[in-house]
């Protein structure tokens, strides 16, 4: 057999196992190692077949850079819509005490494995598999969800916390509006992170702003979705649907987060 033919053989046999063997190097996401479902990992061989990089994205890096800037040690922060796991790190790595809500049994077992991956110790955060308030269509759509099946806890059941992150596809007005109509103004959280969502709302995306302002909330700082800061009028204009164009091509501008403080 030519050395070629026996070359490709080879190179065929790798891509039908690939995904079945053992990562040796982990990608990444806001500098978070995340598991291969997250981000692309390095596998045995890869090197040989020209797949010599993990993926490293900065996915999530706006939400994680609050708690990184804004969380404080022994805080109580609650993650509404949990994902992969990359803010939850961020704020257990700031000194948080983290609670997560997150609906899909799938995100919750790679979010356990992110956890895994960075050390996390596992007594530092409660998961919950939950929707908050109203499970969004386009979550539910996008994580194969029952909305007859999925258990709603309501907004109020998120307190008392210090930081509360808002990544819930849509859901973030209504979460906003049952803090509204349940809380006293002294058990608000500190600050409040929104990851907002106006092609999934359904509604004016400028509503979740005002009803931080009619929570009390100061808007203090405005995000890309990887965690370049904007200007308000900037942000505006990505839930409008413009692209400000903050850096190169390769940046990730949307879904924009908005970080308050009461």
């Amino acid at each position: 057999m030519a050395t070629g033919e026996g070359e490709e053989r080879v190179r065929r046999c790798h891509e039908q196992v690939r995904d079945s063997l053992p990562a040796v190097e982990y990608g990444t996401c806001a500098g978070v190692r995340v598991p291969p479902a997250a981000a692309s990992a390095r596998r045995p061989l890869d090197r040989l077949f020209g797949r010599d990089t993990p993926e490293h994205s900065s996915f999530e890096g706006g939400l994680a850079s609050v708690h990184r800037e804004h969380t404080c040690p022994g805080e109580d922060v609650a993650v509404v819509g949990g994902g992969f796991g990359i803010t939850t790190v961020a704020a257990v790595e700031a000194g948080a005490r983290v609670t997560v809500y997150e609906a899909s049994a799938d995100r919750l077992a790679a979010l356990r494995e992110t956890l895994r991956l960075n050390a996390v110790d596992a007594g530092q955060v409660t998961l919950r598999q939950a929707v908050v308030g109203t499970l969004a269509e386009a979550e539910a759509e996008g994580k194969g969800l029952d909305p007859d099946a999925v258990r709603t806890v309501a907004p109020a059941d998120l307190l008392p916390c210090d930081v509360l992150e808002l990544d819930c596809e849509g859901a973030e007005r209504a979460v906003l509006r049952g803090l509204r109509d349940a809380a006293a103004d002294d058990s608000l959280p500190r600050l409040v992170a929104v990851e907002v969502h106006p092609i999934k709302l359904g509604h004016p995306p400028g509503e979740v702003v005002d009803l931080l302002s009619g929570l009390g909330y100061e808007p203090v700082e405005w995000l890309t979705h990887d965690g370049a800061g904007i200007s308000r009028e900037q942000f505006e204009a990505l839930l409008d649907g413009e692209t400000p164009g903050v850096t190169p091509e390769d940046h990730q501008e949307f879904p924009p987060v908005v970080v308050a403080e009461r």
